[in-house]
């Protein structure tokens, strides 16, 4: 993605839900998203909501060089942490039955 210079929206908003989908495995990625999140409003602004217009990649701005460096180094489990206590309930004051 880096290396073009015009893109299709809808060819952005793809790279950019890649972005999305890597974020819970990366610590502070979210943070780089913003840019992009932001290029992207403002191309279909632009292009009055049109998916097949093109815009400028914005291949000078830090973001793309964090996720070059960081999207394979730093990660963390999906795995949920353990819980240490579980509570139920039952609001029914009669049970189940009528």
């Amino acid at each position: 993605m880096k290396s073009k210079q015009h893109i299709v929206i809808r060819e952005f908003v793809r790279f950019f839900g890649s972005l999305g989908a890597c974020c819970p495995t990366s610590p502070y990625s979210w943070v780089y998203t913003k840019i992009f999140e932001r290029e992207k409003i403002l191309a279909l602004q632009a292009a009055n909501g049109s998916y097949d217009a093109t815009m400028i990649v914005p291949t000078n701005h830090p973001d793309f060089d964090w996720w070059i460096d960081n999207v394979t180094h730093k990660s963390m489990h999906l795995h949920p942490l353990p819980t240490g206590l579980e509570i139920a309930s039952d609001v029914s004051l009669f049970g189940w039955g009528p």
